[in-house]
């Protein structure tokens, strides 16, 4: 399928809709990017995978500001016990500055305001239109998650903490270290309000009461938890979350955005003076990330079912390979199911 427009437009001004918008607009094409805020604010997903930086370069992307790298990861159950810690020889994470970095892209291209909900048939829309809203039009169940910056009361340096917790309801919480302060939150499926509940864990996992003083600064977002991909809607085209393009198992929402929107630009063609979009290839160039979603999403499901203890188990022994393949984003790209399956079996036995 491909039609033929004279411009684009890009509904949204997260990861995925300036990465896209930044390369029509220096591929000098027309483009309208539109958000409901004049700057980006969300800090809740900081964590890239150390490669993607060179993905950027390559494609011509500015790299985002580098805050810390993070080698050495640790996971906890929500009692405070340390299952598994893991050092790596280099980073694997970086953290990023992302609002400086976004904003600096949306400012090379321009944003226009828009007010109130603005949807993929809106009038006035020209061109191919990209809905890159993330959770706000993707499709899926959802999760309202917590996230805050705190003094680095601990001292902990490139180092992220994870916590995943199975006992009431599935969830998960985080810490990681950004320079002086501590990226740290969480979220649980069907609770409305994890604050309580992610600062009750981060507390055992310090060893520290009252971890409300150290608090600087807070704010809550939304999370597609268990996606339903869907690429194509009416008019537009999807990217990114707002296509179902994100990692449950850890919250990785970054990498899949970049990557789907550098395929959705390198499948506009120019012929004849005219642009158009090359569907086939767009959706050839994202099945990994599709594949990669659908296998987070089973394992998530899979592990809800298995309860707390065997979780703990599994991650306390499975090989060191697939937990960095897990958190460089290259799980279910290099990992084989039958591995994965192996090394699941073995954990147990």
């Amino acid at each position: 399928m491909s039609d033929v427009h004279n411009s684009i437009t890009v509904l949204g001004g997260g990861v995925a809709g300036s990465v896209l918008a930044y390369l029509a607009k220096r591929g000098n094409l027309d483009v309208q990017l539109y958000d409901i805020v004049p700057k980006y604010a969300k800090a809740c997903g900081e964590a890239i995978p150390a490669q993607i930086s060179q993905v950027l370069l390559k494609n011509g992307v500015p790299e985002p500001p580098i805050i810390d790298k993070i080698r050495v990861f640790s996971i906890y159950g929500p009692l405070g016990k340390i299952v598994r810690r893991v050092v790596f020889e280099k980073p694997v994470w970086y953290i990023i500055d992302k609002g400086k970095w976004l904003n600096r892209l949306r400012a090379s291209v321009g944003t226009r305001l828009v007010k109130g909900k603005q949807e993929c048939g809106s009038p006035g829309l020209s061109g191919i239109v990209f809905d890159a809203r993330g959770p706000f039009s993707s499709e899926g169940a959802k999760i309202v998650v917590w996230q805050a910056y705190v003094e680095n009361m601990i001292g902990i340096r490139e180092e992220a903490l994870q916590v995943v917790d199975f006992r009431y309801s599935p969830g998960l919480v985080w810490a990681f270290s950004k320079g002086d302060e501590i990226n740290v939150g969480g979220g649980f499926v069907g609770v409305n309000n994890p604050r309580h509940r992610s600062i009750e864990i981060l507390e055992k996992i310090f060893s520290i009461n009252n971890i409300d003083k150290y608090i600087v600064r807070e704010n809550y977002s939304i999370l597609t938890l268990i996606p339903r991909i869907k690429i194509f809607e009416k008019n537009c085209i999807r990217v990114g979350e707002a296509a179902g393009l994100i990692m449950s198992l850890g919250g990785e929402g970054i990498r899949p955005a970049i990557l789907s929107a550098i395929a959705a630009y390198k499948s506009l063609k120019i012929s004849n003076n005219a642009l158009s979009l090359d569907i086939n290839e767009y959706v050839a160039q994202i099945r990994p990330l599709i594949y990669q979603t659908r296998l987070h999403r089973l394992i998530f499901r899979v592990g809800a079912s298995l309860g707390q203890q065997i979780i703990e188990k599994i991650l306390g022994k499975v090989d060191e390979d697939m937990l960095e393949e897990w958190f460089s984003g290259n799980l279910g790209l290099k990992t084989k199911l039958a591995k994965l399956i192996h090394n699941i079996i073995v954990a147990l036995l």
